[in-house]
């Protein structure tokens, strides 16, 4: 049976090493190919399989005193084919 759609949003305002703590524990866990994210009562488990694709933009703005860093990280996870109906195929030797 197919999973629900989910989805799960997450934004804090933290120091350069909770956020560098935040995307190590992120690699290690998209290295092994189980990603557990959670927060409050919000959570969501993703399978990170075959080719990932990573997108990568920055900005800065020196004279508003803003920089900012975007990464966006995806795969598409292979579905099961649909349980095809069974076909029986028959035939003769043409002349029989």
């Amino acid at each position: 049976m197919p999973r629900e759609d989910q989805t799960f949003e997450f934004s804090t305002k933290c120091d350069q090493a909770t956020t560098a703590d935040y995307f190590e524990q992120l690699a290690r866990h998209i290295r092994n190919g189980n990603l557990q994210l959670s927060a409050g009562n919000k959570n969501i488990g993703l399978t990170v399989k075959g080719e990932v694709r990573l997108a990568i933009s920055a900005e800065a703005k020196p004279d508003q005193g803003i920089e900012s860093l975007q990464l966006e990280i995806s795969w598409q996870t292979p579905v099961p084919p649909k349980e095809e109906p069974d076909i029986r195929i028959e035939g003769g030797v043409p002349g029989d």
